[in-house]
């Protein structure tokens, strides 16, 4: 018979590391961070009353309005093109133009208080993105809404602009997109504790 060789010792599994003390208050933090980040954009893009926000809505007007106009138009093409879920609504601060002709597949773009929404994209649609890359649960028309309240915000469009171009040259994501990303996760989870 042959002779076994011993088996070497092998450490024995200690306690799970992502269950420790230490993990668990980092998780905590972060999760307490992120809801502070959350009521701060929610501070920052929420009017203070209703006539500070039809000044806002006044301020973006002319935008809105030619948000309007090409959103009548995409959603007109995407009905003559034999979509039926091409539509019009209104909720969460705007005109949501839903699943126009033209634009990208499944996202949407703000113009004042008018939200154009590609082809095949509803306001009820998950995010699925994050400019951050935290998850998150938030539907497009809770972030497209955080957009429509910068643009009632004085000064808006050329910061935007040249976040974006930073953003583009120096492959940082854009302050406004993650303002709007923590924006509608502050709206998410207010609807959701309201059910």
């Amino acid at each position: 018979m042959q002779k076994r060789s011993p088996q070497p010792n092998r450490p024995k599994p200690g306690p799970n590391p992502l269950t420790s003390p230490v993990v668990a208050r980092i998780v905590a933090d972060v999760r307490r961070r992120q809801a502070e980040a959350e009521q701060a954009a929610a501070n920052r893009l929420l009017p203070s009353n209703r006539f500070t926000d039809a000044l806002g809505k006044a301020y973006a007007a002319p935008l809105t309005f030619a948000g309007g106009v090409a959103g009548l138009a995409n959603v007109a093409a995407a009905r003559l093109a034999g979509d039926k879920r091409a539509g019009i609504s209104v909720r969460d601060n705007g005109i949501q133009f839903e699943s126009g002709y033209l634009g990208e597949k499944d996202r949407a773009f703000t113009l004042g208080n008018a939200v154009l929404h590609g082809p095949g994209s509803r306001p009820e649609d998950p995010v699925g993105r994050s400019y951050d890359r935290q998850p998150t649960q938030a539907n497009t028309a809770e972030h497209e809404s955080g957009h429509t309240y910068q643009y009632q915000k004085f000064g808006f469009v050329p910061l935007y602009l040249l976040s974006a171009l930073y953003g583009a040259l120096n492959g940082t994501p854009n302050p406004y997109e993650r303002e709007a990303d923590d924006f509608a996760n502050w709206v998410h989870r207010q609807r959701r504790s309201q059910r």
